[in-house]
């Protein structure tokens, strides 16, 4: 367990290679599901064409990587979706799980880093914004939304 929280949150010095978010995203989903977890990922149409500045898809990529470790530290057993997709100028990130399969007193892997308070600092120095609340369902749903790049002329999007 630690060994997959550890790759979850693993920082690699290169960061998120530019144009390479959605590959980096669906193998990070891939490494979560790997512990038996029953995740999706939906990364819609819309979202695919977006164009963002690179410190944007490294942070798109680290709210993604966050969630799942929270999930996996949190609510072990618990279902999740990933989905992404552009709304209206900002492409918008979820990451919803349900209720844990059981509680845990302490959570899984013991104490982390900076978690949620890290990540909406580096969200919001990207002009992003980030929610995390918990749901009726008793899961929980992070929601951050990022400027997209406007389209250059002659570009396809």
């Amino acid at each position: 367990m630690r060994r997959l929280v550890r790759v979850l949150r693993e920082d690699d010095h290169e960061g998120v290679r530019p144009g390479e978010v959605w590959a980096e995203i669906a193998r990070l989903v891939s490494v979560f599901s790997e512990g038996g977890a029953g995740v999706q990922l939906h990364v819609g149409a819309a979202a695919r064409e977006v164009r963002l500045a690179p410190e944007v898809e490294t942070s798109v990529h680290r709210v993604v990587q966050e969630a799942l470790t929270n999930v996996r530290r949190h609510a072990h057993g618990a279902a999740v979706a990933v989905r992404v997709d552009a709304d209206g100028p900002r492409l918008r990130v979820e990451v919803h799980n349900t209720a844990p399969a059981a509680r845990h007193a302490v959570p899984v892997g013991g104490r982390g880093g900076f978690g949620l308070v890290g990540l909406r600092e580096r969200v919001e120095a990207v002009e992003g914004a980030l929610t995390a609340a918990p749901t009726d369902d008793g899961g929980w749903r992070v929601t951050a939304d990022f400027p997209m790049l406007a389209a250059m002329a002659g570009s396809p999007a």
